[in-house]
């Protein structure tokens, strides 16, 4: 009964992100957006519903909003269940000692969205939720913070990668960065308790 949870996504999209987005909302069919938010989500998942929201045309951005069934996203922890988190797509960045040559982001990576994680399926349990996270460094920044409101668990986040160069022998610290983001977020997980 408790192998999924009910997820709604709304996720802010610029840059590479939003002309990728541009095109699969005008130019693809229904199923072709539908697989592609499967893939873009780590969790085996559903997707129950979406919608893409552009304000006015020069806006460089637009706005993802998503609903899904996540399966295999609860598990249970003796009379407690965790929640896994979603992570963030950062498999472009090589380990270390696969790195030969200067890495370049022309652009920054701009992330920022808000999950809400409903907890009906759930009652009578209460969540215990992660610590607020703060990372910055020179190679940019992730905040993320959780709230209960209304039977739902949100956590609102960003990630920030800074645009630049870096040679290999830079890389090694750059690469930290970005396994510092995967391991917080790794780590976000919410323990429903029973009450």
């Amino acid at each position: 009964a408790y192998s999924y949870a009910e997820i709604a996504i709304e996720k802010e999209v610029r840059g590479e992100e939003f002309s990728r987005w541009l095109y699969l909302t005008s130019e693809s069919t229904e199923e072709k957006v539908r697989e592609v938010i499967s893939d873009d989500f780590p969790l085996k998942n559903e997707v129950t519903d979406f919608k893409a929201i552009r304000g006015d045309r020069d806006q460089p951005f637009m706005k993802i909003n998503v609903r899904l069934k996540a399966d295999n996203s609860v598990r249970k922890i003796g009379s407690s269940f965790a929640l896994n988190p979603i992570a963030f797509d950062l498999s472009a960045f090589e380990k270390p000692e696969e790195r030969k040559y200067l890495v370049r982001l022309n652009y920054p990576v701009f992330v920022q969205d808000s999950i809400t994680t409903d907890l009906k399926n759930f009652f009578g349990y209460s969540p215990d939720l992660p610590a607020p996270v703060k990372l910055e460094s020179k190679y940019g920044y992730l905040r993320s913070a959780f709230a209960e409101s209304k039977g739902n668990v949100i956590n609102v986040r960003s990630l920030f990668i800074n645009s630049g160069e870096y040679p290999p022998e830079e890389y090694k610290d750059f690469y930290s960065f970005i396994e510092l983001v995967r391991k917080s977020v790794r780590n976000s997980i919410i323990i429903l308790n029973k009450k």
